[in-house]
C-alpha cells in the first residue's frame, strides 16, 4: 500500500496507544470495502474504523 509519510505516522501513533482496527473492515464512502469488486481511491472518503478497550 503507498500512502503518505503523514498517514504512517498516524498508525504508529494509534498502535503505540492501543487502538486497534474495530475488524469491520475497510469503508468508502459510507460502503464496507468488498475485495475485488469495489473500486475506491485512497482519499478522505476511505476509512478504516479504530476501537479501543476503555479503562473500567
Amino acid at each position: 500500500m503507498i500512502c503518505h509519510q503523514d498517514e504512517d505516522t498516524a498508525r504508529r501513533m494509534y498502535a503505540k496507544r492501543g487502538y486497534v482496527p474495530d475488524g469491520s473492515g475497510v469503508w468508502y464512502k459510507d460502503r464496507r470495502c468488498v475485495q475485488y469488486e469495489t473500486v475506491c481511491t485512497v482519499d478522505d472518503d476511505l476509512i478504516l474504523h479504530l476501537s479501543k478497550a476503555l479503562r473500567g
